[in-house]
């Protein structure tokens, strides 16, 4: 069986299991939410508020554990509120996490200063922090991610002309790229692990070790976290 003809297969089964869980979920899942929902009368955080309110405790004392980008998002919220203390608790000597500044110095002794973001930014997984530059005024500036990687004395970059790939890698590249575009808004792929994914799609192990490992785990999550996700994250 070819290449072509396994990965319609598989996405004739993805988009079939989709409408069936569409089906469940709107005819079954979702009325019994609606009753459930009639039956009490309140939300917790509605009880917990009011618990609050009658305990007279709407202050609260907020500890926030790191002064990461989420760290300091959480403190500058608390504070713009203005109804909770909050201490933030931070191990390194410089605020930021990721995100810092440091100088470089170079061969020839020159220095230069040197600012590390935070890696991603894009709308959709990062909206709050965002939406906070733009309340600050803080200006962005749109960049590329590129990488370089030695596998085992194979190296490959962002642009893989010029490096140790084979037409092939270059085919199985551009397969990938390709059904990640088709199934971007597939919802059912909430449900399917990406290791799960590359082994229905016959992505070979080399691929994975080679281009999808090093270029995913970017993100900073291990390997084996890598291939337990959920595949929409690809």
């Amino acid at each position: 069986m070819g290449s072509q003809q396994s990965d319609n297969i598989i996405r004739y089964i993805f988009y079939v299991g989709w409408f069936l869980c569409f089906l469940i979920y709107n005819f079954c899942m979702r009325p019994i939410f609606f009753l459930l929902h009639l039956l009490l009368s309140r939300d917790p955080a509605s009880r917990l508020q009011n618990s609050l309110q009658k305990s007279g405790k709407t202050k609260r004392k907020v500890a926030i554990v790191g002064s990461g980008v989420s760290g300091l998002a959480a403190a500058y919220a608390l504070k713009k509120g203005g109804k909770h203390d909050f201490t933030v608790f931070e191990a390194q000597e410089e605020l930021g996490g990721h995100a810092y500044s440091f100088e470089y110095k170079g061969p020839d002794g020159s220095k230069r200063g040197v600012d590390v973001g935070f890696i991603f930014g894009h709308y959709f997984s990062y909206a709050q922090i965002l939406e906070i530059y733009n309340e600050l005024g803080i200006e962005l500036t749109e960049s590329a991610i590129d990488l370089s990687v030695n596998y085992h004395g194979e190296k490959w970059a962002t642009d893989l002309n010029g490096f140790d790939v084979s037409q092939e890698e270059e085919r199985e590249v551009d397969r990938f790229n390709r059904l990640a575009g088709e199934f971007k808004d597939c919802p059912a792929l909430n449900l399917l692990p990406f290791g799960l994914y590359c082994s229905l799609f016959n992505f070979s192990d080399k691929f994975c070790e080679k281009f999808v490992t090093p270029s995913l785990c970017t993100l900073f999550i291990s390997k084996t976290g890598l291939y337990r996700q959920s595949a929409r994250f690809m």
